[in-house]
C-alpha cells in the first residue's frame, strides 16, 4: 500500500495533526476539503470509511470523535481501495480508543507511530491465491469476465479461450479476502504443475451439459490431483442446459468426490458463484490451514517431550 499523507482537520478545516509526507505535496487538499466533508457526511450512514479518486490520488475519509474531527488518507492511485479503507477503519478505531487528550488534539508522534504499524499490518495481510482449472470452454474465463472486479495483470482476452494464463485480482468484499485468481488455459497444461506452489487452493470447472465433456474431465481431474495436494471445489457449470436430474450426486459419484466439494453454477448469470467461493475460502482452505497449524503445534511439542 502507498500511502503518502494522513492528516486530520477540525471543524473550520484547520489541519490538527498530519503525518510526514511522502510525495502528496502537490495535493492541494484545501481545495477539495469542501467535497470531502460533503461526501463524507452523505455516506456517514455505511458507518465504514469511504474512498474516493481525484486527480492522480486516491483518499479514504471519514470522521471520527462525534464528527468532530474529520480523518483523510491519501494514497498513490495503484493502492487498493480495500486495502486502504481497511487501514483507515483501524486507524479511525484506535484514535477513538486511544489517542484524543482532553483538549482533542493529538499526539503527533503518537499518530505518527500509529500509522506507520497499521500500514505494515495491512500490507502483511495475505492475498489468496486460487488457479480456476479444467477443460476449454467450461467456465473458466466467463468466470474471471462477467463476476470477478479485476485488475488486469496479464494478458486478458474478452471472447477467444486462454491460451496460456490469465491473472487477475478480487479486491475482496466484506466476506471474502483479496483473492488472486490464475485463469490456466489448457495449451499451457504442461506448466500447470508450477502453480500447484503458487496457490493456495483451486476451483476445477466442469461442462455438466455434455457428457463428453465430462468423461474427459473425469480423466483430467484425476490427473491433477495426482501433483495438486490441495483444497478444491468442482464447478458444475451450465446447469441451466444439463439434462442431468441431480448433478452434484451424479458428479460425486462420477468423480470420487465428497458430494459438498461440488457447487451448481452458472458462470454466465452467476448462479451459485458466491456460495463456491465462500464454501472453498472458507470452508476448505481456511480449515485446512487452521489444521495444519494445530498439528504443527502438537508435533513441536512431541518432540520438545522427546528432547527432554
Amino acid at each position: 500500500m502507498t500511502l503518502l499523507a494522513v492528516k486530520v482537520f477540525d471543524e473550520s478545516n484547520k489541519e490538527v495533526v498530519t503525518t510526514i509526507s511522502i510525495g502528496a505535496d502537490n495535493c492541494n487538499i484545501s481545495e477539495i476539503l469542501p467535497t470531502i466533508r460533503q461526501l463524507a457526511m452523505d455516506q456517514n450512514k455505511k458507518n465504514s470509511p469511504q474512498a474516493w479518486v481525484c486527480g492522480e490520488y486516491s483518499f479514504s475519509f471519514d470522521y471520527i470523535s462525534s464528527k468532530s474531527l474529520l480523518l483523510v488518507a491519501i494514497a498513490s492511485l495503484n493502492t487498493s481501495f480495500v486495502k486502504l479503507k481497511k487501514f483507515l477503519e483501524l486507524l479511525k478505531e484506535t484514535i477513538e480508543e486511544n489517542s484524543i487528550n482532553e483538549s482533542g488534539i493529538l499526539s503527533s508522534k503518537f499518530f505518527q507511530d500509529t500509522c506507520d504499524l497499521l500500514v505494515k499490518s495491512v500490507d502483511s495481510i495475505p492475498n489468496l491465491r486460487i488457479s480456476l482449472l479444467g477443460l476449454a470452454k467450461s467456465g473458466k474465463t466467463t468466470f474471471i469476465q462477467q463476476h470477478i472486479t479485476e485488475q488486469q495483470l496479464a494478458g486478458f482476452n474478452s471472447y477467444e479461450p486462454t491460451e496460456l494464463v490469465n491473472i487477475v485480482n478480487f479486491e475482496g468484499s466484506s466476506d471474502l479476502p483479496q483473492i488472486r485468481f490464475y485463469d490456466l488455459g489448457m495449451a499451457f497444461q504442461q506448466h500447470w504443475w508450477k502453480f500447484s506452489s503458487e496457490s493456495d487452493g483451486y476451483i476445477f470447472f466442469i461442462d455438466i451439459s455434455d457428457s463428453n465433456s465430462i468423461n474427459a474431465s473425469k480423466e483430467l481431474l484425476e490427473e491433477i490431483r495426482n501433483f495438486w495436494d490441495l483444497p478444491f471445489v468442482i464447478a458444475a457449470n451450465k446447469i441451466d442446459n444439463s439434462t442431468i436430474k441431480n448433478p452434484r450426486r451424479y458428479l460425486s459419484r462420477k468423480l470420487f468426490v465428497p458430494i459438498r466439494l461440488i457447487h451448481e453454477v452458472e458462470t454466465s448469470t452467476g448462479v451459485g458463484l458466491k456460495a463456491l467461493l465462500q464454501d472453498l475460502v472458507i470452508n476448505e482452505i481456511q480449515t485446512k490451514k487452521q489444521y495444519s497449524a494445530v498439528l504443527q503445534r502438537t508435533r513441536t511439542k512431541n518432540e520438545s517431550k522427546r528432547r527432554v
